[in-house]
């Protein structure tokens, strides 16, 4: 038993023994003396005191002094890391009737911090502290704390047992700022996790008995938040919240591989401060995300053969707010795509741990990006728009930006080294570019210009590794044939499916292959077969 203790309970037993002695002097006719609290009846005593600080907040309360207050006894549920549910009684005093005897409320403040003497610290958010009692305890179960745990544990009811703290030594009050409201109002942006981590110096980290690679936090927050920040909020994968004080998280690493990955901990951090599967880190503007993490959160999500999460609920969970947002990689190569394009969107890890984001199908190719860093809000000067987003927005100016979907096709290609493929339109717009034709015509005397959009035909040749030919000849579906030598065949041979703006639409043409000459007779409609001599 501890020095603190021992002089605790020497005390009770003389009380005791003196009630023993005096207690047959007493009659009917003597008032009954007030009933002791319950921690001093029990003897409890430690040495030294509760320290509250904070904005406008500097004071100390003995803990012997806590003790000679009444007590309450309450029910309270805690639930654990793993969502396993404890109930216990527990006795001890509420804290805001302490802070009511110095002119202070919980109501007051964006949040509390409690810290051990050992270290460990968590802040309470200010929606436990607006509706929670908070009761400072001394017994759990009929049972006065263990050595370790005295003097005083934290218990709220139907909350995460981290906020349980024990070895209680300090109170510490936060307040909203002027510039932390002036920081929410200026644009925000969302950096991806596995992509910014890439850029950042890492080494190598032992985590229990595993070596994995960790990267400072401090070099993580420095290279994408400009802004001052005291805090540090983070949510995990199941869904558990915690905040840390700018000074803890820029003392902390960020363990990058291995199990439960990204996992904020630190060398000298108590293990019960570690925050396992980060999905979201919010500091100042910036809402780091782990891609990985948040399709644990919000589930699979599967487009143009990719598994991922969708990049429109990423979105969401970050509230970031916008009508168009800029897709930026790490080489500065950048998309620009309206709001409803998002939910058409997956963000995926890829094998070097740095992210994509891929579109559905009807979308340009060039919407993919690579090496996924940032997202950021647009002004919708350079927006990507597809033809469902049109007819949703009827503005003239999309109209006119639009790209246009043309119907289905195939055209089946014979006489490739490894045999036939059929390039459905699917595939093209998968894997080529699409590309614009000026041609000017005559026919019956008279000059005709029109303006096609359609892919290269030496495109589609390289796409199918074609590196040489002599002669193609091109089949329409009622059978017409035309035969180009290879030298007829150029950079402005196409095949096309979109004339003046408007898709080919005619079930017997929705592919023309045209050339910038001054005469069609090469030209063919339908386009279903090609093959290469």
């Amino acid at each position: 038993m501890s020095e603190k203790w021992k002089s605790g309970f020497s005390l009770g037993l003389v009380v005791l023994m003196g009630l023993m002695i005096f207690g047959g002097c007493a009659t009917s006719e003597t008032s009954e003396a007030p009933e002791s609290p319950a921690a001093v009846e029990a003897g409890y005593h430690y040495e030294g005191d509760l320290v509250f600080t904070g904005e406008g907040v500097s004071f100390a309360i003995a803990y012997d002094d806590i003790y000679q207050r009444e007590a309450v006894t309450r029910e309270v549920k805690n639930i654990s890391s793993s969502g396993e549910e404890s109930v216990n009684q527990v006795k001890g005093i509420v804290l805001g009737d302490l802070l009511q005897e110095q002119g202070l409320s919980q109501g007051d403040y964006s949040s509390m911090r409690f810290t051990a003497a050992d270290g460990y610290a968590i802040d309470v958010p200010y929606e436990i502290l607006v509706e929670k009692e908070i009761i400072l305890a001394y017994e759990f179960d009929g049972e006065a704390l263990g050595e370790k745990k005295m003097p005083l544990r934290v218990a709220i009811d139907d909350v995460r047992s981290m906020y349980y703290v024990s070895n209680l030594a300090s109170i510490e009050f936060f307040s909203e700022t002027v510039e932390d409201a002036v920081v929410e109002a200026n644009d925000r942006k969302i950096v991806f996790i596995e992509t910014a981590s890439q850029g950042i110096p890492s080494e190598v980290y032992t985590y229990y008995e595993n070596e994995d690679q960790a990267i400072m936090m401090k070099d993580l927050l420095a290279a994408y938040v400009d802004a001052e920040f005291t805090k540090v909020e983070f949510v995990a994968s199941d869904g558990f919240e915690k905040t840390e004080s700018a000074d803890v998280a820029n003392q902390a690493y960020l363990k990058i591989t291995g199990e439960e990955a990204p996992l904020f901990t630190g060398i000298d951090l108590p293990k019960g401060m570690n925050i396992k599967s980060v999905t979201v880190m919010d500091a100042a503007n910036v809402s780091f995300v782990s891609a990985e993490q948040a399709k644990q959160l919000l589930g699979e999500f599967t487009t143009n053969d990719s598994v991922g999460v969708c990049l429109d609920q990423v979105v969401e969970l970050t509230d970031l707010e916008g009508e168009y947002f800029v897709l930026a990689s790490n080489d500065g190569y950048v998309v620009e795509v309206s709001k409803s394009a998002l939910k058409d969107a997956v963000v995926y890890v890829n094998n070097d741990r740095t992210n994509t984001v891929k579109f559905d199908v009807k979308y340009p190719k060039n919407t993919k990006v690579k090496n996924l860093l940032s997202i950021t809000i647009g002004d919708g000067a350079n927006a990507i728009v597809v033809e469902a987003e049109e007819a949703e927005s009827g503005t003239d100016a999309q109209v006119a930006e639009a790209v246009v979907q043309s119907a289905e096709w195939e055209i089946e290609f014979d006489g490739l080294a490894d045999g036939s493929f059929t390039l459905s339109s699917s595939k093209a717009e998968r894997k080529l570019e699409r590309v614009a034709l000026h041609t000017e015509r005559t026919k019956n005397d008279e000059k005709k210009p029109e303006d096609w959009e359609g892919y290269r035909l030496l495109d589609v040749l390289d796409f199918l590794h074609v590196e040489s030919f002599n002669e193609l000849t091109i089949t329409a579906a009622d059978g017409y044939e035309v035969v180009l030598t290879a030298d007829q065949v150029d950079e402005e041979t196409l095949l096309a499916i979109v004339r003046n703006g408007e898709a080919l639409s005619k079930p017997d043409n929705l592919v023309q292959m045209v050339q910038n000459t001054e005469f069609s007779t090469t030209w063919i409609k339908g386009v279903a077969k090609i093959t290469v001599k």
